[in-house]
């Protein structure tokens, strides 16, 4: 298949198939595919993860789509530009992401990223065995809010943040949406986000910590559940719990309609997760394991102070045994 593409700087010739995959699809895959190495650490490695980038639609002069290049990749019934490569390389079994997917459908979770096995070859070359997965990004059948004026950011750690970005005292966060093609417009974007977490901030924590009593944190008008959504960040707390993972509290996927609450999800990449690294101890972020600018922070704050959250947690870990 012809031509050849370029991931960074190398020429690449890409077939990736699975049984639930269109012919048009795999041959336009080997056609156009915009690939790009993705990850933090996991980029580093011999089997790389990659990101995958249909070309854009073609339109005509007012503004109507004349051909589509976005494709249905997982035969899940929506077709979608943008997709996810994970390499799994830390996972021995190759399942912890798709085990995930489907503690995430038990938990009830918005999104959860769908997958399919596939096999990856690269100019003839076998690169071995990945899992195909949605892009997490904002749209319909992933995050289900509008993508010109939702919010889309995740907390991260002091070494591991990209432009753009914000840093406070509590958190390092990465902005994913809104975007700006000018610097004035990703500062005005990044100053808005930043007064949003300021304000958490002041909710969660006080400005005045002495003054700041147990009612008025758990007040659901006033307190923490007035900045952030409980149900999502229920579902994901036991996600973490569950998945026993190194990350889930580092590396937090947050979303916001304008004027809404922070809701939470989904889960996410978790190769380093099921003990592989740090064993369970990690998720609940209590030890020296997270950083002071870390989401643990906020999670701690919540589950030491407001018996109502765990009552919750606990009460959906019930509901999931006994729907089995």
């Amino acid at each position: 298949l012809s031509p050849l593409h370029k991931i960074g700087d190398q020429l690449v010739e890409t077939v990736l198939l699975h049984e639930k995959m269109s012919k048009a699809a795999a041959r336009e895959l080997a056609l156009t595919w915009l690939g790009k190495v993705r990850g933090n650490s996991t980029a580093e490695m011999d089997k790389r993860p990659y990101r995958l980038r249909f070309y854009k639609d073609e339109k005509d002069a007012a503004g109507n789509v004349t051909t589509s290049h976005k494709h249905d990749l997982l035969g899940y019934g929506y077709s979608k530009r943008n997709w996810t490569i994970l390499n799994n390389m830390r996972d021995g079994s190759l399942m912890q992401n798709a085990i995930t997917y489907h503690i995430g459908q038990a938990l009830g979770m918005p999104f959860c990223p769908g997958y399919k096995f596939v096999d990856l070859v690269i100019n003839g070359e076998y690169r071995g065995n990945y899992m195909l997965s949605d892009h997490v990004e904002l749209g319909k059948n992933r995050i289900d809010i509008n993508e010109d004026t939702g919010w889309f950011v995740e907390s991260t750690r002091h070494d591991m943040w990209e432009e753009p970005y914000f840093h406070d005292a509590a958190l390092y966060v990465l902005i994913k949406n809104p975007e700006s093609k000018t610097a004035e417009g990703t500062a005005e974007i990044k100053n808005m986000i930043r007064r949003y977490f300021v304000n958490v901030n002041r909710t969660l924590f006080g400005i005045n910590a002495s003054a700041y009593d147990d009612e008025t944190f758990c007040d659901p008008y006033v307190g923490w559940r007035s900045v952030f959504d409980e149900e999502t960040l229920v579902k994901l707390y036991i996600g973490i719990n569950l998945t026993g993972d190194y990350d889930g509290l580092m590396q937090v996927k947050m979303y916001r309609e304008p004027n809404g609450k922070m809701h939470f999800g989904p889960l996410w990449d978790k190769d380093l997760a099921f003990g592989v690294q740090g064993g369970s101890s990690f998720a609940e972020g209590d030890g020296t394991n997270y950083g002071a600018d870390e989401f643990s922070n906020y999670i701690k704050k919540i589950k030491n102070n407001d018996p109502v959250f765990i009552k919750k947690v606990r009460d959906k870990l019930h509901e999931m045994i006994d729907n089995g």
